[in-house]
């Protein structure tokens, strides 16, 4: 006689204990990471930029919109991790 045992990540992710009792949980909770994230962001490319000097306001904007995008990616990456 042999003895399968099957896995299923499936299923064993839906009858995982859930962290969030409801959906509105869920999404209030990844909106509160993609407003942080974006915070963060903002914060961290204005503050690179004032680091710099550069000849004109217009080079500072693209400078902190390129700085922020990739920022903001990173971030997203990392606290929609525990969701």
């Amino acid at each position: 006689m042999h003895e399968y045992i099957c896995f299923d990540p499936a299923w064993e992710a839906y009858n995982a204990p859930r962290r969030y009792a409801s959906d509105d949980e869920y999404f209030e909770a990844r909106c509160d990471a993609l407003e942080l994230a974006e915070r963060d962001a903002m914060e961290s490319a204005e503050m690179a930029a004032g680091l710099y000097e550069f000849d004109s306001d217009d080079e500072r904007d693209a400078y902190i919109e390129e700085y922020f995008d990739r920022e903001y990616q990173r971030l997203c990456r990392e606290y929609e991790k525990p969701l």
